[in-house]
């Protein structure tokens, strides 16, 4: 007598059922701890901010807190003129960028006060020194003869200008005012949640006096407001995973054959489409082929799946795994329905 189970078409309704509502009862509980979990964490990233804090003398750390798109919009309107706000705007949409942050870092240079000062150095004797009509020099400290130079510094000691008095000269002053360059450098990091940070370095050099010395501008305060990660559609967005899958054979078109109702195996799958903050991290993924051997049907299967949900997104320690509702069909003329789970590549 043969062992062999062929599946009738009478059989079709109620497996399916059953099989449907299993996949039901499932999806319902992951998505019930994937919706907690997103609201959890949206209440946390609502109350996450990053402290400024001064790192080293020149090495400071920005504040971040979240915000709303029009929170940055808005930020950008007080920070910037409108025709540069106008000009970032267009930009932005040229290079397909979508605004994220928008900072401001206030540095200061301390003021210097002078103070009676001697010259640094003099110059060349002037001739003739002009004298009175008794021989003394006019001035009382000679200055007639020699024109006097001095170098004005700032508080970090860096060259400002340099200015030239000559008394013997009708227009007795002249300066150098020298030129400066400023160098912003910002390190820029993410959180595991996607929240970013920033850590500001600035400086000045004088390149016509000392151009390989750097000088650290003292950082007064460094904000940035920050967009929440929001999902969207990336309508084309291929990835690859592999699937383990089981489920139940429904359907069995004539002449086919089966040696058991059960359907158990792997593939591995390429989706089209994903939905999430960017398109490595998804909370579910679209249209998902798929490719592998039925190991109870001793078949090869292949499977369509409409979506894909991941439920290691919630979870510790898991980043993502995959539930996957899935219709198969194999080369011994078999169609089931089956869950899959795996993670992507």
């Amino acid at each position: 007598m043969s062992d062999t189970v062929v599946v009738k078409n009478g059989k079709f309704l109620p497996i399916m059922v059953c099989a449907l509502a299993v996949l039901m009862v499932v999806l319902i509980i992951a998505g019930y701890f994937a919706y907690k979990s997103w609201l959890d964490e949206n209440t946390r990233l609502r109350n996450e901010i990053v402290e400024f804090k001064k790192l080293t003398d020149s090495l400071v750390r920005s504040s971040t807190k979240w915000a709303t798109k029009g929170d940055l919009e808005e930020q950008l309107k007080v920070l910037v003129t409108k025709e540069d706000l106008a000009a970032l705007q267009s930009d932005l949409r040229k290079l397909g960028s979508e605004l994220t942050a928008v900072g401001r870092t206030v540095g200061y240079l301390n003021r210097k006060v002078a103070s009676l000062e001697a010259s640094d150095h003099e110059g060349p004797t002037t001739q003739p020194v002009e004298k009175c009509a008794d021989g003394r020099a006019i001035d009382v400290y000679g200055y007639t003869q020699k024109p006097q130079f001095k170098l004005l510094t700032d508080t970090k000691l860096a060259s400002l200008a340099e200015v030239q008095f000559d008394a013997a000269k009708g227009k007795p002053w002249s300066y150098e005012i020298y030129k400066r360059e400023f160098q912003v450098v910002t390190a820029v990091g993410k959180k595991d949640d996607g929240q970013l940070t920033f850590h500001h370095n600035l400086t000045y050099t004088v390149p016509d006096k000392d151009k390989d010395k750097r000088y650290v501008i003292d950082v007064l305060s460094s904000d940035f407001l920050q967009v929440e990660p929001k999902s969207r559609m990336f309508w084309l967005n291929p990835i690859v995973d592999a699937n383990f899958f089981a489920g139940g054979r429904v359907f069995g078109f004539a002449g086919s054959e089966a040696d058991s109702l059960l359907s158990l195996g792997m593939d591995v799958g390429l989706s089209l489409s994903s939905f999430g903050s960017d398109k490595l991290d998804s909370w579910f993924r679209l249209f998902r082929f798929s490719a592998g051997w039925d190991i109870e049907q001793r078949a090869v299967h292949f499977g369509f799946a409409p979506f894909a949900l991941n439920i290691g997104k919630p979870l510790p320690l898991i980043t993502n795994l995959y539930i996957t509702p899935q219709l198969g069909f194999d080369h011994k003329g078999g169609l089931s329905v089956s869950v899959g789970i795996g993670p992507q590549f």
